[in-house]
């Protein structure tokens, strides 16, 4: 129970540290193109990163991440990131498309009404050389109504950004399977990215030629209808010069354009060199990270049987390869259906949904706890015929064993595993069937080979006293994996969902316990119906505090705001640290009836984020004669004087305030 605290408390602890400013080999500014505003005026984040590090464009190809940019203001509207020509960082592994020393990013905006603009910019990027680490930063932007220079910043011209050029036209020839780019103009090396994070088959050509001011791209396939690409022109010295995107049209007629193959040659991937990539790509998860935690579970399962029984070994083996092979191509299968669907997902595809992360968090969390000796199985009152299975050690246990490592893996992606799979997923559905059988054969090939030689199993360590002492060990990979899975899971929810799940793991061993510390066991099934309710509500629910348009606080802002007539200010003086206050915006704050109301009243909602030390907000608690958070104004129209709501806030006590006083 001490370890399962400290657990929780070292999660609680993690993230709220998530909101601080983290910058790693790399520094930030942000610059205006204009010292005052200027309609469809450019916005920069301009990075410059250490000696050997790199950062990604906006599709970061097989590996990393793109920039995230996020302007938080009421009085703009931005458009989508513009990013310079990128270069292209290549491995045995994987290709990017990165910047090294410098670059700028940049978003356009378009003011709502006259006057000075305040925005907060709240920025992402990744630094990657040998390891990859995150950064986050913050900033603070005003932009005048006027000012006295009309001339760009300098900096905005120093990078090469991607332009349309009509007279720069680019054709599909599917014979060929090549993309023809004509009319350009002189360069001295030249390279084409997809624009579409998931246009896998337009990762890298196959080929290039070029003749006669144009360039032929060959691939592995080519579709109808491809993602725009990014042409970018190099100079001598391997820096971008001139960059166009291209929009590939079907090439119809005229000439058939003629392919140099002398190019291909090299580095075309013919199937069998793919299957083997798959294959040894498969052995090589066993290694990684993702798997190791399942990997342990195989290994004293083996520990186990090895010296009692070979032909059990070698069933047990064999039943569990099967569950890899057959949910691999159960994988390959969901992704051709998909994206033949319109999706766009790739390899790992089930870690975008927070329902299936909080499922895997779960199930690793409580092996974790039976390893410990948390409770064993045998405890839990399942059903006979389950009972007569799990304690049987039967088949089926086995092959959910691999499915279960094939669950776990695709997460990973091994050394060789990017290749193929990319290869794989940009051709017919026989390929991409073959490629994945290939990757499960070599995923489960250890046990392969301890099947067809069981004497290999003499080896293994006996039986002995030993083994409870590993099995408690096998808990600490488990814990592990789940903190990693509630860190993505922090990624693709909020911070209310985080605090449920959190929440959830309590109840859940709570729960576990409850089983062998009473004779009722009605008590436990109540508590695991909580316990899955803590869980998955806040995934259920319609809304969320994202919808909710929350402005940044400034005693001007609420000062301006409640100077007007007819208008109803509401300010939540909150922290990340606050665990009342995240309670009480997961509470009242997704409930579907106050997000109706705010919008009805148009209620102008202010949050006053405390997280950090902020002057201002610490002024406006102490003039209410308050020393912390939650605390709550609700500043009604024609009203001097706001009304302070309770600090435990509930929808209820929300409606009623502003229904008193409508």
């Amino acid at each position: 129970m001490r370890f399962t605290t400290f657990f929780i408390c070292l999660a609680l602890l993690c993230f709220p540290s998530m909101s601080f400013a983290q910058v790693h080999h790399s520094q930030a500014e942000i610059y205006t193109e204009f010292d005052h505003y200027k309609d469809q005026m450019k916005i920069g984040l301009f990075i410059e990163l250490e000696q050997g590090w790199h950062t990604y464009y906006t599709n970061p190809g097989q590996t990393g991440q793109g920039p995230i940019i996020r302007f938080e203001s009421e009085e703009i509207t931005d458009s989508a990131i513009f990013a310079p020509a990128p270069s292209r960082h290549s491995t045995n592994t994987a290709e990017s498309f990165v910047y090294e020393h410098e670059v700028l990013f940049y978003k356009t905006i378009s003011r709502k009404a006259e006057g000075p603009i305040s925005i907060i910019v709240d920025a992402d990027w990744l630094v990657c050389k040998e390891i990859c680490i995150p950064n986050t930063q913050r900033f603070h932007v005003s932009i005048l109504d006027q000012g006295s220079l009309d001339k760009p910043h300098h900096i905005f011209s120093q990078f090469v950004f991607p332009q349309t050029q009509n007279s720069i036209e680019s054709f599909i020839d599917q014979e060929q399977n090549a993309i023809i780019v004509q009319n350009l103009p002189s360069f001295s090396s030249i390279d084409v990215f997809p624009t579409n994070p998931m246009a896998f088959e337009f990762i890298k050509p196959n080929s290039f030629n070029t003749q006669n001011h144009q360039a032929i791209f060959t691939f592995s396939s080519v579709s109808q209808n491809p993602t725009d690409l990014v042409v970018v022109l190099y100079d001598k010295n391997k820096k971008p010069a001139q960059a166009f995107i291209s929009h590939p049209k079907i090439h119809e007629g005229g000439t058939r354009l003629q392919t140099d193959r002398s190019f291909d040659t090299s580095e075309t991937l013919s199937l069998i060199w793919v299957l083997f990539l798959a294959l040894i790509g498969g052995l090589l998860l066993n290694l990684m990270p993702c798997v190791f935690p399942v990997i342990s579970i195989k290994f004293f399962s083996i520990s186990t049987l090895s010296n009692l029984d070979r032909k059990k070994m070698v069933i047990s083996n064999v039943m569990y390869s099967a569950g890899v092979i057959v949910s691999l191509l159960a994988l390959a299968l969901t992704l051709v259906v998909l994206r033949s669907l319109g999706q766009e997902i790739g390899w790992g595809f089930q870690l975008q949904s927070p329902v299936s992360v909080t499922l895997m968090i779960i199930l690793f969390y409580l092996i974790g706890l039976n390893f410990l000796g948390v409770f064993e199985v045998s405890q839990i009152p399942l059903p006979r015929w389950i009972q007569k299975r799990v304690h049987e050690k039967n088949l089926a246990g086995d092959f959910l064993t691999g499915v279960f490592t094939t669950v776990v893996a695709t997460p990973c992606t091994a050394p060789f595993m990017a290749a193929s799979i990319g290869y794989a997923l940009s051709q017919n559905v026989l390929i991409i069937l073959l490629t994945f059988f290939m990757l499960g054969i070599g995923l489960s090939l250890p046990y392969l080979i301890l099947s067809i030689f069981p004497q290999l199993a003499s080896h293994l360590p006996k039986p002995g006293q030993w083994m409870n002492k590993l099995k408690e060990l096998f808990a600490f990979p488990m814990f592990l994996t789940c903190a990693w899975l509630i860190w993505v899971f922090s990624k693709i929810t909020s911070a209310h969902g985080l605090l449920y799940l959190l929440v959830g793991l309590v109840f859940l061993e709570f729960s576990v316990r409850t089983f062998y510390l009473t004779q009722k066991k009605w008590i436990g099934w109540i508590l695991f119906v909580i316990t899955a309710f803590i869980f998955f509500y806040p995934l259920q629910s319609k809304n969320n505090p994202a919808e909710i348009n929350w402005t940044p606080y400034s005693i001007q802002k609420v000062e301006a705001l409640t100077s007007k007539q007819d208008q109803w200010v509401f300010i939540d003086f909150t922290a990340d640290w606050c665990l009342t206050c995240k309670a009480n915006e997961a509470l009242t704050f997704t409930n579907s009836k106050v997000a109706q109301i705010i919008k009805e009243k148009s209620i102008h909602m202010i949050k006053a984020d405390w997280t950090k030390k902020d002057a201002e907000i610490t002024q406006t608690l102490t003039q209410y004669g308050r020393a912390g958070v939650p605390f709550y104004l609700l500043y009604v129209p024609s009203q001097e004087k706001p009304i302070i709501l309770p600090t435990l806030l509930t929808p209820s006590i929300f409606l009623k305030a502003i229904k008193e006083h409508s």
